[in-house]
């Protein structure tokens, strides 16, 4: 279980979240992570969220976003709401590092979804067989991929 402070990276992405506050500190209300974007880093496929709305602040840098088809660039300033099942996904195509404050709402098992997640790109990166298709089958109450 995440406790404020925590920070997951993904290196295959290279994207970092620290956790400011969790399911725990809001009572399942929402979870609360800055995500840092590293320049060049993979995004995330597309996918949605079956019952969570998501919000973003960029706090530093820009960060590309494709939404439900659409993409666009989003700059130091900018929000952007992602309502329940839309189809997203957001990196960093810029130069510099982005960061962005980001709250899920309501927070269900994401902590557990990014730990996991985290950790089988991690293991992947250090050339690990894993089982992605087991990941999105245990945690599609909470993640799902756009087809």
């Amino acid at each position: 279980m995440a406790t404020a402070g925590d920070e997951l990276r993904n290196p295959v992405t290279g994207q970092t979240l620290v956790f400011r506050r969790t399911a725990a500190d809001t009572g399942g209300e929402l979870l609360e992570v800055e995500s840092v974007w590293e320049p060049g880093g993979a995004g995330p496929l597309a996918h949605f969220h079956p019952s969570q709305e998501e919000r973003f602040t960029v706090l530093e840098g820009t960060i590309t976003v494709e939404i439900d088809g659409e993409r666009r660039e989003l700059a130091e300033g900018d929000e952007l709401v992602v309502p329940p099942r839309t189809p997203h996904s957001m990196w960093n195509a810029g130069s510099g590092r982005a960061r962005a404050a980001w709250v899920t709402a309501p927070a269900l098992r994401t902590e557990e979804f990014f730990a996991a997640a985290w950790g089988l790109a991690a293991a992947a990166h250090e050339g690990e067989q894993v089982d992605g298709a087991a990941l999105l089958q245990e945690y599609s109450d909470v993640f799902r991929l756009a087809t």
